[in-house]
């Protein structure tokens, strides 16, 4: 019994939900909970960067890049997408290598935080988010025949 209490502890989050900190099961959370991240977290919804220190996730899981992400808010992201448009404005260059450089705004349901802290917004869960749609697609329904 206790390995099942142990293995629900990583399932818990922090969640801002109106106005009130609270402890909430993943699979409770709504659209619009605001939730704590933390490193060594695995994330169970898709969510949007609201504030962050020094925050990586690790997509491997998502989409089999091995290296980790840098996660900012959307308005650092969009300032820093435009000065790379700027210094690199006329130059060749190599379009998968520049995409790491640059921090992301998204969170992805299946990934999980490889380091630093934060606080996101949720945007889609259950089968609406991208594990969700995962999943669903691997659900092998019985073919019915007419014998």
């Amino acid at each position: 019994m206790l390995s099942r209490a142990k293995s629900d502890e990583k399932n818990i989050c922090c969640v801002l939900r109106n106005g009130v900190i609270e402890q909430v099961h993943h699979n409770y959370l709504h659209v619009g909970d605001i939730i704590n991240v933390e490193y060594g977290m695995a994330i169970p919804v898709d969510g949007l960067i609201l504030q962050a220190t020094q925050l990586m996730a690790d997509e491997a899981a998502m989409t089999g890049e091995s290296d980790e992400m840098k996660k900012e808010i959307f308005h650092s992201c969009h300032q820093r997408m435009e000065e790379k448009k700027a210094e690199n404005k006329g130059k060749e260059v190599d379009k998968m290598h520049a995409s790491h450089e640059l921090p992301s705004p998204l969170v992805l349901s299946g990934t999980s935080i490889a380091g630093g802290e934060g606080r996101m917004v949720t945007l889609m869960v259950g089968e609406e988010s991208c594990l969700g749609q995962i999943i669903k697609k691997l659900v092998v329904r019985p073919e019915v025949t007419p014998l």
